[in-house]
């Protein structure tokens, strides 16, 4: 019986070792459990984080791209204007080349005029004194004729 005694002893033993290996085991689980648990969470907050962020950047993206399509607009119409206003400036410096020789073109006739009149005057005032001379005597020659 002295062996039956330490044989239930030893089981007992064991029996309780296993037991607390099974209580440390189980804590173990559930601390594993918790820990995985907490990774899940993390995770989910990371996942969920990473959705927010991406949608602000979407958002953000869309606002860039309208920003941009508006500039490429605005740059359309500057682009436009500048053409206008470069076949103004064209069109200026052909009126004021054009201007130019016509106002050289007025100044050559007005020189011309000023120097024929003066002639013109001069060639009348002969024409006349000279019909005058010629008059007179093609009438004196007339009177003598007659």
């Amino acid at each position: 019986m002295d062996e039956d005694s330490k044989i239930i002893e030893e089981l007992r033993q064991s029996n309780e070792y296993q037991k607390a290996q099974i209580l440390h085991l189980e804590k173990a689980l559930k601390q594993a459990i918790a820990g995985q648990e907490e990774v899940r969470m993390m995770n989910s907050n990371e996942i969920q984080k990473s959705k927010e962020m991406t949608e602000d950047l979407k958002k953000k993206l869309a606002n860039c791209m309208s920003t941009i399509e508006s500039k490429n607009v605005e740059l359309l119409n500057l682009q436009t204007a500048l053409g206008q206003y470069f076949a103004e400036v064209e069109a200026k410096v052909i009126f004021a080349s054009v201007s130019y020789r016509l106002c050289l073109m007025s100044c050559s006739l007005q020189v011309v005029f000023l120097t024929i009149v003066p002639v013109l005057i001069v060639v009348v005032v002969v024409v006349v004194v000279l019909s005058g001379i010629f008059g007179a005597t093609v009438g004196f020659d007339k009177r003598r004729i007659s």
